[in-house]
C-alpha cells in the first residue's frame, strides 16, 4: 500500500515536489519500510517524472541561409577526370625539380593554373572551376595552393566581401624557376622536321635540285645564285 500510495504522490508531484518525495523514500528505505526492489522502483519512477516536468528547451525557427546550399561536386564521368589529371600531369606544368614535391593530382591544378597565367599574368578561377579543369575534387585545389605556398613558389589573395558572396581569388606565381620553365613553353616541345640538306661528308646523287644549290648554280646551271663571301652577299659568275 505504501508503495501504490508514493506511485501515485509521483505521478501527481511537480517538479519542486519531487526533492521532498525522494527524502520521503530515502527516510523510509532507511528505516526498513520499504525493500531495496521497492526502493529503487520508486526512484525510476522519480527520475521519469523529472524527466516530463522539466522545461523543454526552446528552439529558434530555421532561419532560410542567405545562400543556397552548395551541391558537392561530382564528376559525371570519373574514368575520363582520372585519364585527363594523369595526361595534363605528364604534360610538364613545372619543372621536374619541382614536379618531384607534388602528387599527381595537384600538378593537373598547376597545368590548369600555368596556362591561365601565361594568358592573363595571374589566376582568378574559381576553385571549383580549376578542379572541374584539372579533373579533380576542390579539396585537392586548396591542399595544392596550401603546399605551393609553404614552398613559397605561389601566392593566393582573397577577395572577401562583408555581406556579399566573395569574389575568386587571385593566383600569383612568384617561384622564378616555374614562371621561366611557363615562358620556355613548359613541357611541350615542337617536333622538328627532318633535316633534308646534305653535308658534305654525305654522297651526292646527281642531277637533284640540292646538289646544284650546292655548287652554287642554278637548276638549270645559268643563273647564279647569291653566297656569301667575306661576311656580305655577293652574286657567284657564271662560268
Amino acid at each position: 500500500m505504501l508503495v501504490d500510495h508514493m506511485l501515485c504522490s509521483i505521478d501527481a508531484a511537480r517538479t519542486t515536489e519531487l526533492a521532498q518525495l525522494g527524502s520521503d523514500i530515502s527516510r523510509a528505505y532507511a528505516n526498513g519500510a520499504l525493500g531495496e526492489d521497492d526502493y529503487q522502483r520508486l526512484w525510476e519512477a522519480i527520475q521519469e517524472r523529472r524527466a516530463e516536468t522539466r522545461p523543454k528547451p526552446r528552439t529558434a525557427p530555421p532561419r532560410a541561409p542567405w545562400w543556397p546550399a552548395r551541391r558537392r561536386q561530382r564528376s559525371p564521368d570519373k574514368q575520363a577526370s582520372i585519364e585527363r589529371r594523369r595526361r595534363l600531369a605528364a604534360s610538364g606544368p613545372m619543372s621536374p625539380a619541382l614536379a618531384a614535391k607534388f602528387t599527381v593530382c595537384q600538378l593537373a591544378v598547376f597545368k590548369v593554373v600555368g596556362e591561365e597565367v601565361i594568358k592573363h599574368g595571374v589566376c582568378m578561377l574559381c576553385i571549383d572551376a580549376i578542379a572541374a579543369m584539372a579533373g579533380t575534387c576542390p579539396t585537392v585545389v586548396r591542399a595544392a595552393f596550401d603546399e605551393a605556398e609553404r614552398l613559397l613558389l605561389l601566392t593566393v589573395q582573397e577577395r572577401r566581401r562583408l555581406g556579399q558572396r566573395s569574389l575568386t581569388n587571385v593566383v600569383h606565381i612568384i617561384s622564378g624557376e616555374w614562371l621561366t620553365w611557363l615562358r620556355k613553353g613548359g613541357g611541350s616541345r615542337k617536333t622538328k622536321t627532318t633535316n633534308n640538306r646534305y653535308s658534305d661528308s654525305l654522297p651526292r646523287k646527281p642531277g637533284l635540285v640540292s646538289d646544284y644549290r650546292h655548287k652554287g648554280l642554278s637548276e638549270g646551271g645559268y643563273r647564279p645564285l647569291a653566297r656569301e663571301k667575306g661576311g656580305a652577299k655577293v652574286a657567284a659568275t657564271s662560268k
